[in-house]
């Protein structure tokens, strides 16, 4: 059995986290400007809860076993739910 790190691009996530944080602090000011009788609110729990869903972080790796390349990708979101993906590659010789 082998152990294996699996790895992460730093700037990419970073870069979505500075592109998704601008969104939620309008969304959080439009909330206080515009009263709807709370349905701002509802509004607003729905989007972040949209985004936030969707703001993964994946981890990947490359293992070559018997001949076959084995790629895993993980991918985490906020609330530690894990999108695993499996793929083999054989080689023909």
């Amino acid at each position: 059995m082998k152990i294996v790190k699996l790895k992460t691009n730093i700037i990419l996530n970073f870069s979505k986290f500075l592109v998704t944080f601008p969104i939620l602090i309008v969304l959080g000011v439009t909330t206080k400007v515009f009263q709807f009788y709370y349905l701002e609110l509802v509004v607003l729990v729905i989007t972040l809860t949209i985004i936030l869903w969707f703001f993964r972080v994946p981890y990947k790796c490359n293992l070559q076993h018997m001949g076959a390349t084995i790629k895993v990708r993980v991918n985490f979101n906020i609330f530690n739910y894990k999108f695993i993906k499996i793929a083999i590659d054989f080689e023909e010789k």
